[in-house]
């Protein structure tokens, strides 16, 4: 059998789900998913890691998403969390005679997630934890990750995946590498009950 790791891009995954305007698929077991997407018959799952990051500065959807990776730690995946960072966003003033830039907001965004998605992977490449890697990412940053490992190691095996309604990466195509995207029926058929116990016994709830 060949030794599968799936390597999950949270947001890239929950942006998708987002545009469909129905909560229920935000509840995803990324486990179920997982295991749709590999070939039971010639492939196993070694390990399904989830790359994301907690949004302080939004407590509620932190407290959600707390929920989700308890969930999502209870079947078993490894979670790597990354962090937003304050970005400030200037903008030029109206004034002709004497422009200059002035604050305009503050906004955060998301960051590691991409590197620590494209360590894992080579890591795991080298170690030799995998013969086959699904990458479930549209982006465009962990080509060059993939591509290492198909040049160093061309007996391994990668597969992108493209979340719903979600386009691959142009230049991975190029890789000429097997491609596999996610459709609604499959996120459907891979929910996680309303109520499921952690490792602990602990009640998560939707």
């Amino acid at each position: 059998m060949d030794r599968a790791c799936i390597y999950i891009d949270g947001f890239n995954v929950y942006h998708a789900l987002d545009n469909f305007h129905d909560q229920r698929l935000k509840w995803l077991n990324l486990k179920a998913l997982s295991e749709s997407l590999i070939k039971p018959k010639t492939e196993k799952i070694q390990n399904i890691y989830y790359f994301s990051a907690y949004a302080d500065f939004k407590p509620d959807a932190k407290r959600r998403h707390e929920q989700y990776v308890a969930a999502l730690r209870s079947v078993g995946i490894t979670v790597v969390m990354g962090n937003f960072k304050k970005k400030q966003v200037y903008a030029w003033c109206e004034d002709a005679a004497h422009p200059k830039k002035k604050l305009y907001r503050d906004t955060y965004e998301e960051k590691e997630s991409d590197v620590n998605i494209a360590l894992h992977l080579l890591r795991d490449a080298y170690e030799d934890i995998f013969d086959v890697a699904y990458v479930i990412s549209s982006d465009s940053d962990l080509v060059p990750a993939m591509k290492m490992v198909l040049e160093k190691m061309p007996h391994k095996k990668i597969v992108t995946v493209a979340a719903p309604n979600r386009g691959h990466a142009q230049s991975a195509i190029h890789l000429g590498i097997e491609k596999k995207k996610i459709n609604e029926n499959q996120l459907l058929r891979c929910l996680f009950p309303q109520e499921i116990r952690d490792g602990a016994g602990n009640l998560v709830a939707k």
